[in-house]
């Protein structure tokens, strides 16, 4: 009945590297500019003609050099900025955040909802709506809620099913193109080694009361001990994050402040709960403030995470309370940050396939493990910004014109046009096309958050992550100068690009 069916295959486009001329984009083209005008300043205010030129070099070359040079479709100029950037935070001391409980203010933040957090995201609060959690950021304008998603099992379904699921999704994710509301829709997978603390609780209670089967309890004590070596945990998540600036209007009319936002956040909320069963996911339930907290604090400490998962099985309304999820102790380092009782490290895939794939191409990275079998503690956090068909044709239009610029200066210098540079060009055409038969467009993020207990093992993680990603076709890029407002992100994932 189903011989004939040919399974959906796609490619993500690769990286852009036309520019606004040839590979230069924006960044580049200003401190190019500007190393220019220091070079004519170097010959013309000092009188010395080319003698000024050399003598002012040390001046006026850095800029140009930098300028020209782009690293992996970023701008040199850009790199450069971020560790000047880093490096200033470094000296006045700000890449360290230490909580002191003793505080008073603290306790009124806590009444309030504020997130014990380092960097921006400790201006953002926790509002609760019916038991919903919405992460308010009043310097972004947004309002992020997160939702516990199930759907049938995608990596066993057959082809045509798992399809049928990607297209129910899209129809959902092609919608939201159309609403100014929703500004991003984040999918997260937290992987880590789960925890038989509340089998082992279980068994104190039941067994360990009998003296007649003590047999029975260290037999049971056995096998828990050989689970717990091998048990994993993965948790899907879905966060919506609302802009406020779109929904101003709706938000007045719905009362206004805070009480506006909360009626229009659960507005959104059952309007996009149900978009998401209709596209085949059988759960979704949005996470309760306490909730968040507990997810926050079970990636900032994980050795806290066993103790909150047999809490939670014990009483599944429980989390962490207010203040609860504060981390004590926050470094940040070029390449790596270290917590309370781990260190972490966030990568950003730079570059998706661009080869045909079928979907399920992240299974090889969600589920990945090390050498000896345990699976690697991370977060995968994939990011789509929905951009409006009007804002999509003016890009394709603009890089079409960036395409045609280029290819001009290519012909006058008597390059060839390379095999890289048509491809780009049919993408735009395909792009175009796809746009004009009704199919929405997202901008897309991939941040990927590596922990462990300690350096060494996150090296080691680090490197079995790179190589379930290079298989799977992408490319792994440490965010250098980056990794303390990245692990943020990943922690409430609000969506902020960074790379």
């Amino acid at each position: 009945m189903y011989d004939d069916y040919e399974e959906r295959k796609f490619a993500f486009p690769r990286l852009p590297k036309q520019g606004i001329i040839l590979h230069l984009q924006m960044e580049n083209l200003i401190v190019t500019a500007v190393g220019i005008v220091l070079l004519l300043i170097c010959v013309y205010a000092t009188g010395q003609g080319p003698l000024g030129a050399l003598i002012g070099f040390p001046l006026w070359f850095p800029f140009v050099a930098i300028g020209l040079v782009t690293i992996r479709s970023t701008p040199l100029p850009v790199i450069v900025w971020r560790e000047i950037m880093f490096q200033f935070r470094k000296l006045r001391r700000r890449n360290t955040y230490v909580l002191r409980p003793d505080v008073p203010v603290l306790s009124e933040m806590r009444r309030e909802g504020t997130l014990l957090l380092p960097g921006r995201l400790q201006n953002a609060r926790l509002l609760e709506a019916d038991g919903i959690a919405i992460v308010h950021d009043a310097g972004q304008r947004t309002a992020t809620m997160i939702a516990t998603v199930v759907a049938p099992s995608f990596t066993y379904a057959a082809p045509r099913r798992q399809d049928a699921m990607v297209a129910g999704l899209s129809s959902v994710l092609r919608g939201w193109t159309l609403r100014p509301g929703i500004k991003r829709f984040t999918q997260i997978a937290r992987t880590s080694t789960g925890s038989v603390a509340a089998e082992r609780a279980h068994a104190r209670d039941r067994v360990s009361t009998r003296s007649s089967l003590d047999a029975v309890r260290e037999s049971y004590e056995e096998m828990l001990t050989l689970a717990g070596n091998i048990v994993r945990s993965h948790v899907t998540e879905m966060a919506i994050t609302l802009d406020l600036y779109a929904l101003a209007g709706q938000i007045k009319n719905s009362g206004g402040g805070v009480d506006g936002l909360r009626r229009v956040a659960l507005l959104e909320a059952e309007a996009i709960q149900a978009a998401l069963r209709g596209a085949g996911f059988v759960r979704v339930e949005w996470q309760s403030p306490a909730g968040i907290r507990m997810s926050i604090r079970s990636l900032l400490d994980p050795v806290m995470q066993p103790q909150l998962m047999e809490r939670a099985s014990r009483d599944p309304e429980a989390g962490v309370e207010a203040g609860g999820e504060a981390v004590m102790y926050f470094e940040e380092h070029r390449d790596f940050v270290r917590t309370d009782s781990a260190v972490h490290r966030v990568f950003w895939i730079g570059q998706l396939p661009a080869f045909e794939v079928r979907p399920g191409l992240f299974d090889s990275i969600i589920f990945g493990q090390l050498p000896d079998g345990r699976p690697v503690r991370h977060i995968a956090s994939i990011t789509s910004a929905p951009v409006s068909i009007a804002r999509a044709m003016k890009r394709i239009e603009s890089s079409k014109k960036s395409w045609i610029a280029s290819e001009g200066l290519r012909q006058k210098r008597n390059q060839i046009t390379s095999e890289a540079d048509k491809h780009e060009w049919e993408l735009l055409i395909d792009q175009e096309q796809a746009l004009v038969a009704g199919q929405g467009e997202f901008e897309l993020s991939v941040y990927i958050a590596v922990s462990a207990t300690d350096i060494d093992e996150l090296d080691q993680a680090s490197s079995a992550l790179r190589t379930h990603i290079s298989n799977a076709g992408m490319e792994p890029h440490v965010l250098v100068a980056q990794q303390g407002e990245a692990l943020m992100m990943c922690a409430i994932p609000t969506g902020e690009g960074l790379a």
